[in-house]
C-alpha cells in the first residue's frame, strides 16, 4: 500500500555528483528517488565502506523515477541520499510501506565520519515490536517497516546509505518523516489494512452462507480458492508472520511459494 501525498521539496545543490542535496522540512517527502543515486551489486561483493567509496568516485547512477526499482533477483542496490537539516533542527526517520522486506540496511554517514545504523533487517531476523532503544535498530510496526530515529543540526549534512535485497520485491518505496508524518501514516496503512481484512473476510462468509444454501455446483471449490488468495495476502502483508511464526523468519521467507503453489 504506497500512499502519494502532496509534499514540500527544497533542492540545493551538493556536493554529490549524481543526486542532489536533500533539505529536510516539516514535511513528509514520500518520493526519493531524484534524491538518491544507486548502484546494483550484481556480484554481491560490496561492504559499506566499499559502496560508499564507490559513491564517492562516481560509480553510482541516477534514480529514474519516482523510487528505486531493481527489478525482480536478489542482487544488493545500494542507494545514497545526501540530506541536510533545515532552519530548525529536527527529528527524521526513514520508512517504507512494503508489507515485509527480509533484507533492509540503513546507515547514517554523517560529515565527522561517525556511522548510526538505523536498521538492520536480515533474512534471519524474527519479527519484533519494540520500539528502539529497548528494541533493534529498525522494526517492524503493523504492514511497514521503518528506520530508528535520527537528529539532524540546521545545516548538518549526513547522508543515508541504503542496501537492500528484492527478495521478489521490486520497487523499494523509501519515504523521509517526520514523528507526526510518522504516526499518521501507520494509523492510515492500519485503518486500511483492517478495512481490507474486514470485507474480506465478511465477503467470504457470505458466500459461504450461499454456497452451503444454494449447494451450487463447484461452490465450496470457489470458496475454498478464495480463501487461499486471502490466506496468501496475509503472508505477503506479513501477518502471519507478525501472529504465527514470529521466531521463524527462515519459513516466512518461502511460506507464499508453497501457498501460492496451493492457490
Amino acid at each position: 500500500m504506497i500512499l502519494l501525498r502532496w509534499c514540500a521539496l527544497l533542492v540545493l545543490l551538493g556536493a554529490a555528483a549524481w543526486a542532489d542535496t536533500l533539505m529536510l522540512e516539516t514535511q513528509p517527502i514520500r518520493e526519493l528517488g531524484p534524491y538518491s543515486a544507486q548502484f546494483l551489486d550484481r556480484a554481491g561483493t560490496l561492504d559499506a565502506a566499499s559502496a560508499v567509496a564507490l559513491w564517492r568516485d562516481g560509480g553510482f547512477s541516477d534514480v529514474r523515477g519516482p523510487h528505486a526499482d531493481p527489478g525482480y533477483g536478489t542482487a544488493p542496490l545500494w542507494l545514497a541520499i545526501e540530506i541536510e537539516g533545515s532552519a530548525m533542527s529536527g527529528t527524521y526517520l526513514l520508512a517504507t510501506n512494503l508489507p515485509y522486506i527480509p533484507a533492509l540496511r540503513v546507515d547514517l554517514l554523517r560529515s565527522t565520519g561517525a556511522v548510526e545504523t538505523l536498521l538492520d533487517r536480515r533474512p534471519d531476523t524474527p519479527h519484533r515490536r519494540v520500539p528502539p532503544p529497548r528494541g533493534p535498530p529498525g522494526y517492524f510496526d503493523g504492514p511497514s517497516v521503518q528506520s530508528a530515529p535520527f537528529q539532524l543540526a540546521p545545516g548538518e549534512r549526513a547522508t543515508l546509505l541504503v542496501r537492500f535485497t528484492p527478495y521478489g520485491f521490486g520497487v523499494l518505496p523509501l519515504s523521509l518523516e517526520t514523528p507526526g508524518s510518522n504516526t499518521q501514516r501507520r494509523t492510515t496503512d492500519r485503518l486500511v489494512a483492517v478495512a481490507f481484512y474486514a470485507f474480506a473476510v465478511t465477503k467470504a462468509l457470505l458466500l459461504a452462507v450461499l454456497v452451503l444454501a444454494l449447494r451450487a455446483p463447484g461452490g465450496r471449490a470457489f470458496l475454498a480458492f478464495m480463501l487461499s488468495g486471502l490466506v496468501l495476502v496475509a503472508q505477503i502483508d506479513g501477518l502471519f508472520f507478525a501472529l504465527l511464526w514470529p521466531m521463524a523468519p527462515g519459513w516466512n521467507l518461502v511460506a507464499s511459494f508453497p501457498m501460492l503453489m496451493a492457490t
